[in-house]
């Protein structure tokens, strides 16, 4: 089938009717959370809760253990060595809060992932976006075709 046609531009821009009906909100672009983005959040914010736990019950039993040094020996209470001590204690439970929770989880599976895509290559398996793994990971169906068929795009000629 063949022809030729002729069209006449009449308006452009927001003077069409799709840009008189689009409002300023249309226009952003939402960001979307992946399932396992969504896993890592909530593996991280339970690990956040443990740590906080467990700096927590550190700091307590270093302050009886610290209440009960300072009662059996002669020090007292606002002397040098035990604010010194109450310092150590504030210092350790810093560094378990900051050690324990996992701000670098998400860029590790990031790095995981990206290191995978070589694995994927053997396969011949091309992966343009790192995000479609994750996405692949939870797929269900595939669609295919109306013939059917799934292409592996290595064309080889056979004769008969």
């Amino acid at each position: 089938m063949t022809g030729q046609g002729k069209a006449l531009v009449c308006c452009v821009g927001d003077n069409t009717l799709l840009g008189r009906n689009r409002r300023p909100k249309d226009l952003i672009i939402d960001e979307q959370h992946t399932f396992l983005e969504d896993k890592l959040d909530k593996l991280s914010k339970r690990i956040s809760n443990y740590s906080f736990f467990v700096c927590g019950i550190s700091v307590v039993t270093s302050l009886i253990f610290l209440f009960f040094l300072v009662c059996i020996t002669d020090e007292d209470l606002l002397s040098n060595s035990v604010l010194l001590k109450l310092g150590k204690i504030a210092i350790i439970a810093v560094v378990i809060v900051i050690v324990s929770i996992p701000e670098g989880l998400p860029l590790a599976v990031s790095i995981a992932m990206a290191l995978s895509i070589n694995s994927l290559k053997k396969d011949e398996i091309l992966i343009k976006n790192i995000d479609s793994v994750q996405t692949c990971a939870m797929l269900h169906d595939v669609c295919v075709g109306k013939t059917g068929t799934l292409t592996r795009a290595k064309i080889s000629v056979k004769s008969y």
